[in-house]
């Protein structure tokens, strides 16, 4: 294609967001080194610096400059090729894992496999599809030729949940040559229906441990303390630690964690202590909306008591097309625990029965009873 001229049916956007994005497939395509790179300590990040501008609009702003390649990333892209997912996937999991970063990821691994691959966002009336003949061209929802022809094709859709996302474009899942994959959060009305005609699997997505919190902190430095000039190793070193420490006590969900950097240790659990008692009261709805990947925005507060994981997800036969709930950690644990100290029995009894009826929360229960009898 030639720079600037557009494709029959094409929409016109900004010729920056448009250069961005054929710069990235160039470099995808002819240096990949530029895009794909080692860090020091030893872990892989996607280096998106120079094309920034075209991610942050097709996936809504939530994409970083640097990009953490976890070991989820690289399972998952492995088995969403495989034939269990031929009718495509709806990828979910815990809120602020980094769903719309894996398929930031699973692009750059489609298209060094020389796949046609579109992308649509769901603050947008447009989608964009990257080939190696024409690079990068943006359609109209209402356009559907490109994706009827030319051979197999797939399809990323990010519903997440900053976006207040949607369901994928309809039509991304009718036609069979197309392996839709959907970011979305475990919100029922943003995944059910096209799954469901479509009969896509689920794909869940873990929670990040302790080293991939601290490469994250290596690769995104937040200094707080200083001006950038004034930054040195060593406060940046003290940044990856307290992320560390942080993810010991609050569970390994990056978008909470960053949040609390410029809080106390005492104010975060203020925090947890004042919303205690409604995380209790709430436990099993919140449990089986989990288990039900039918979460919605009222149980935002919850969700940072109970995390969304794989199922068996602690065991070596993992099952990612289901989802368990569990509470994360000691911390948590204890904290709920004295919580339960205030209630009444009857409430106390409805709790530990909504935590015990699953055979993933019961070890969470066991830590919560003993925390409630030590106090």
């Amino acid at each position: 294609m030639q720079p600037g001229k557009l494709q029959p049916g094409e929409v016109v956007v900004d010729s920056i967001i448009r250069d961005d994005l054929n710069q990235f497939a160039r470099m995808v395509w002819d240096t990949p080194e530029d895009i794909s790179k080692s860090h020091p300590q030893g872990f892989e990040y996607i280096d998106l610096r120079g094309c920034l501008a075209g991610f942050e609009d097709i996936f809504g702003g939530s994409i970083e400059e640097k990009i953490l390649v976890r070991d989820e990333y690289r399972i998952a892209a492995q088995e969403l090729q495989t034939a269990r997912y031929h009718r495509g996937a709806y990828v979910t999991g815990q809120p602020g894992i980094g769903k719309s970063l894996f398929l930031v990821y699973l692009l750059v691994q489609l298209l060094r496999q020389g796949c046609k691959v579109a992308v649509h966002d769901s603050s947008h009336q447009y989608y964009v599809v990257f080939t190696f003949e024409e690079l990068v061209a943006f359609y109209p929802l209402t356009y559907k030729t490109p994706l009827a022809t030319g051979g197999s094709m797939w399809a990323l859709s990010d519903s997440s949940l900053e976006h207040n996302g949607a369901p994928p474009a309809c039509f991304f899942a009718s036609p069979k040559r197309i392996r839709l994959i959907q970011a979305t959060s475990p919100e029922k009305q943003r995944w059910h229906e096209w799954s469901k005609q479509a009969k896509a699997e689920c794909y869940v997505m873990d929670i990040w441990t302790a080293q991939e919190i601290a490469n994250f902190a290596c690769v995104r430095p937040f200094s707080f303390r200083a001006k950038p000039k004034e930054m040195t190793s060593t406060l940046l070193d003290h940044d990856v630690q307290r992320m560390v420490d942080l993810e010991k006590k609050w569970g390994g969900v990056p978008r909470i964690l960053m949040t609390y950097l410029q809080k106390s240790d005492q104010q975060i659990e203020n925090w947890y202590h004042h919303r205690a008692k409604v995380a209790i009261r709430k436990c099993q709805n919140m449990v089986q909306s989990i288990v039900d990947k039918s979460l919605s925005e009222g149980l935002e507060a919850p969700s940072q008591f109970y995390f969304c994981r794989p199922a068996d997800y602690a065991t070596s036969s993992i099952d990612r097309t289901e989802i368990c709930a569990t509470v994360p950690t000691h911390t948590i644990c204890n904290i709920l625990g004295r919580a339960l100290q205030e209630l009444s029995i009857a409430i106390r009894l409805e709790f530990f029965t909504a935590l015990s009826q699953l055979s993933d929360t019961r070890q969470a229960a066991g830590f919560i009873r003993q925390a409630l009898w030590d106090h």
